[in-house]
């Protein structure tokens, strides 16, 4: 990966993910918490989120998948692997809201230049979910029912969502 750590942080908050927000009870807290900064910055070639249901942990493995996608110099494709397609719809869609949505905000508030993608779709009710840029980075949402279409492939990174309902294939 051929950013820092600092760097990764400024992307993050060029895309609006990391920030701070006002809770009632505990007051203003930074988000994400330093235990998340922690599985960002691992250099691990694999890595697993262990928490209690409803904490982020596909939010936080998608954002992980950022700075692969946007290696310029090392172009790869991506992969998001869940039971069906809608439920890796939501790891994809956290991915396209960063890097497809929200292009023009990044821009014009922190100059973060992020290159249109050349193929966008996202409809899982047919399994066409990808994204391709044209720097050659790809980004495909696969269903496990149909585990055949992702072997055989090169992927630069793979992430799996509700690990828990996937089969032993």
């Amino acid at each position: 990966m051929p950013y820092s750590d600092e760097q990764i942080r400024r992307l993050f908050v060029a895309l609006g993910y990391a920030k701070k927000i006002k809770t009632e009870c505990f007051g203003e807290l930074e988000y994400p918490r330093p235990e998340v900064w922690d599985f960002h910055r691992s250099k691990a070639r694999i890595k697993v989120a262990l928490a209690p249901a409803r904490t982020s942990k596909s939010f936080a493995g998608s954002w992980d998948m950022i700075p692969d996608i946007l290696d310029f110099d090392k172009p790869e494709k991506h992969l998001i692997v869940g039971p069906d397609y809608d439920k890796a719809s939501k790891e994809f869609n956290y991915v396209a809201d960063a890097l497809v949505h929200r292009r023009d905000e990044a821009k014009r508030k922190y100059g973060l230049d992020i290159p249109e993608p050349v193929q966008y779709y996202n409809t899982p009710k047919t399994g066409r979910m990808q994204i391709v840029w044209p720097w050659g980075a790809e980004l495909h949402a696969k269903s496990a029912a149909h585990f055949s279409s992702v072997i055989g492939e090169s992927w630069g990174v793979a992430l799996l969502s509700e690990t828990c309902e996937l089969g032993p294939e």
